[in-house]
């Protein structure tokens, strides 16, 4: 649905009406990946119960049909949007500040955007593999201000072991 602002200008919203261009589900764990392993366990089940295989042979299979899922998951890489991208390019092509305060606060900024996720959420949840890809985003950027740092303030310790500690508080290694 088109807003008009005048006669001649419209204004096309980009974005859905719950203000994101996400689905709704995006933070759910793959329902094909519930459904196969489901599917795996009824199959090895019904295989037991009929006398077909050892118990050990259920086991096994179980166990080999889910590292199976897992390691398809894990090579999953997260679908990036128009807005990803664009947030990629801003993140990576922003210039890092010269003067000591301001390298300060950049690397506060840059730290804090450094989420935690969990390594179930990096194979199963595309919120979680996002979040991976914009932490590894971050991390190299961190690693630039930490370069840059450590030649800005070759004679100011304090101001680099501030940054160090942010960084190493981050999980970053410096």
């Amino acid at each position: 649905m088109a807003k008009t602002i005048s006669s001649k200008k419209t204004i096309t919203p980009s974005r859905s009406s719950s203000g994101s261009s996400r689905s709704s589900g995006s933070s759910q764990i793959s329902l094909f990946g519930v459904l196969v392993i489901f599917i795996i366990i009824v199959a090895l089940i019904a295989m037991y119960a009929l006398l077909l295989v050892p118990i050990h042979v259920v086991i096994a299979l179980f166990v080999a049909s889910v590292a199976g899922i897992v390691v398809s998951g894990a090579a999953g890489k997260p679908v990036l949007t128009p807005e990803d991208k664009l947030r990629e390019s801003t993140i990576t092509q922003f210039q890092i500040p010269n003067t000591k305060e301001a390298l300060l606060e950049f690397s506060i900024l840059a730290t804090q955007k450094i989420k935690p996720v969990s390594p179930v959420a990096k194979i199963f949840t595309i919120n979680g593999k996002r979040q991976d890809w914009l932490n590894k985003i971050w991390i190299q950027k961190c690693n630039t201000i930490y370069s840059k740092a450590t030649i800005a303030m070759k004679d100011d310790t304090n101001s680099l072991k501030e940054i160090t500690r942010l960084m190493i508080n981050a999980g970053i290694k410096v």
